[in-house]
């Protein structure tokens, strides 16, 4: 066996590992989130992932008080109620596990190599473009990364920046949390309507990612430069281009992922120097394998179909 096939057999096991890994990630992290005992939430991403999730339960019981002549203080109970709901929503809990890392690695890279976790240099060139509409969205952009640092180093998120698919699941859950009385049903109904009349999520932080990435046409392979493109640019670049859901993305980015990551990005067509490069920046203290530069992207993006088809059985 030569080389180059076995740096590729050897990331077949990588990948499926990893995806092993990923399968066991959520009911484990749902058992520690069910949890009461706050000892074990010391990790940082499982406080921060449990955080956003009270926060969203928390604006949604807000919204069923807006109007009232006595709003009143949301019960605590409510809201870990809403939050137990959460938990046994897998898309909901992976997409904020997965926001939760972006934040992480973009306030590391933030302090390790000087990259703005807000304003990166390839969203500095956009907001700069003479395409006014371009320019505009970038701006929003801009608005957007912004909230977005600052809401989950609080452990917050807005509700609305939610992907439509979800925001429509935490709308369930309230109505099913408020169904039990028809007082409840009522505002909870109330609430829903005001939160999906008000909705776009064409405004959102992950919908303005990829208009700017349309706009920019075939230079938006740029994003896949994490050093100048900055995290949010990158993940999104690199789901469009492995055609790999953007969490995924987001998890291929930790330490256990790395042979995901790297096909991944071989995939997207970086290759050589540049597929290295882009590996370092992410784990500068690995050793890269021999043969790595080797790795072509239809042999990569066959590798990553393979694990795709193993996971879905």
């Amino acid at each position: 066996m030569d080389s180059r096939a076995a740096f590729e057999d050897l990331l077949r096991d990588e990948v499926a590992m990893s995806e092993q890994f990923r399968a066991g990630a959520g009911p484990i992290l749902r058992h520690l989130l069910r949890n009461d005992d706050r000892a074990m939430f010391s990790d940082e991403v499982i406080a921060r992932v449990r955080g956003i999730l009270r926060d969203l339960a928390k604006q949604l019981l807000t919204a069923t008080h807006d109007g009232a002549s006595e709003p009143g203080r949301v019960p605590e109970q409510a809201i870990e109620e809403l939050v137990i709901s959460f938990v046994e929503i897998p898309a909901l809990l992976s997409h904020v596990h997965a926001l939760t890392l972006e934040w992480q690695l973009a306030d590391h890279l933030a302090t390790r190599i000087a990259l703005d976790a807000v304003l990166s240099p390839l969203l500095q060139a956009r907001i700069a473009s003479p395409d006014a509409e371009e320019s505009a969205t970038a701006m929003l952009l801009l608005t957007a990364q912004a909230r977005f640092m600052q809401a989950v180093r609080r452990m917050e998120y807005p509700l609305h920046e939610l992907p439509g698919d979800l925001f429509h699941l935490t709308l369930l859950s309230l109505r099913a949390h408020g169904a039990h009385d028809p007082a409840g049903d009522a505002k909870a109904a109330a609430a829903d309507a005001a939160l999906r009349a008000r909705y776009d999520e064409r405004r959102t932080r992950l919908a303005l990612i990829e208009q700017v990435l349309a706009a920019m046409g075939s230079e938006a392979s740029n994003a896949l430069y994490l050093q100048t493109a900055g995290v949010g640019f990158f993940l999104t670049a690199l789901a469009l281009g492995s055609r790999q859901d953007r969490d995924e993305a987001a998890f291929s980015t930790t330490d256990s992922q790395i042979g995901k990551l790297t096909l991944l990005i071989a995939a997207c067509g970086l290759k050589g120097e540049a597929l290295v490069g882009q590996l370092a920046a992410l784990h500068p203290d690995f050793d890269l394998p021999d043969g790595l530069q080797t790795l072509r992207p239809d042999t990569a993006a066959a590798i990553l179909a393979e694990a795709t088809a193993r996971t879905d059985r």
